[in-house]
């Protein structure tokens, strides 16, 4: 249930790179587009606090809400005046709000800290970036990547069986009233068949506000207003009940939608 209804959210909210820290707070509609699977559409709220997401699922409303300080996901479900609370880790991959310092992925609890290690400079799409290894357990060979520290985006990988993702600078562009940057990235196999998908990151928000992907599908934010934050945004409603996480297991399940890569 967490990591289902997790994905939901940050799939609709199309993180890609995170919020830094002096992103001004804002709100936004978050919709995603298949052509076989029709639209899904939620209210999104973001700011150094926090990230909050509602939709609508199943006929009823639920509200989730990721704290940064100290990783804290929590439910809210107003049908049931309840909420279940638990942190995580780490922040999810994408999550709005949240800028990585590095391309290391975190800590697992089974496997502990993954070798990653810088490595050396480059220069990719005329801008300045980090190579670093990581050398995953068990994997036939280390993932290179090249970073870019000050979006907080990962602009290449090289897989060891030969894949390679590649996401290039093409321009400025227009996306509801805002200056974007227009990026493309390019997925290849090893037998040379290439897919590709392009991104509009607002350099303000530090976000992925519009994204096309093979298939057809579109994840895009609308209605995007700079505000300011209102910690009721993250609170628990007075008045409701805290649950037990267990108690809400098979409860949401197929409630959300996993989502594709992402950084």
């Amino acid at each position: 249930m967490r990591k289902t209804l997790l994905m939901a959210a940050v799939a609709l909210a199309s993180g890609i790179t995170g919020v830094r820290a002096e992103s001004p707070a804002f709100t936004a509609d978050a919709v995603q587009q298949h052509p076989q699977q029709g639209a899904q559409q939620g209210r999104l709220f973001v700011s150094p606090q926090g990230t909050r997401f509602e939709t609508v699922r199943n006929g009823q409303q639920m509200v989730q809400v990721f704290l940064h300080q100290g990783n804290v996901v929590r439910m809210i479900m107003p049908s049931r005046q309840a909420y279940v609370e638990y942190a995580v880790p780490s922040a999810p991959p994408g999550m709005p709000g949240v800028k990585a310092q590095s391309p290391c992925p975190p800590a697992d609890a089974r496997m502990g800290q993954i070798p990653c290690q810088k490595v050396g400079a480059d220069t990719l799409s005329g801008l300045p970036v980090e190579k670093w290894r990581i050398t995953p357990p068990q994997s036939k060979g280390a993932l290179m990547v090249w970073w870019e520290p000050r979006r907080a985006m990962v602009l290449r990988q090289e897989y060891p069986d030969g894949r390679v993702m590649n996401q290039a600078f093409t321009g400025k562009s227009q996306w509801e009233g805002r200056s974007v940057e227009a990026w493309e990235t390019t997925f290849m196999s090893p037998d040379g068949q290439t897919q590709k998908s392009q991104q509009f990151i607002d350099p303000e928000l530090g976000v992925t506000v519009r994204e096309t992907a093979p298939g057809g599908l579109e994840r895009s934010l609308k209605n995007i207003q700079i505000v300011q934050p209102d910690p009721a945004w993250f609170a628990v409603p007075q008045g409701y009940q805290k649950m037990d996480p267990r108690q809400m297991q098979g409860q949401g399940q197929g409630q959300g939608q996993g989502r594709g890569p992402a950084q």
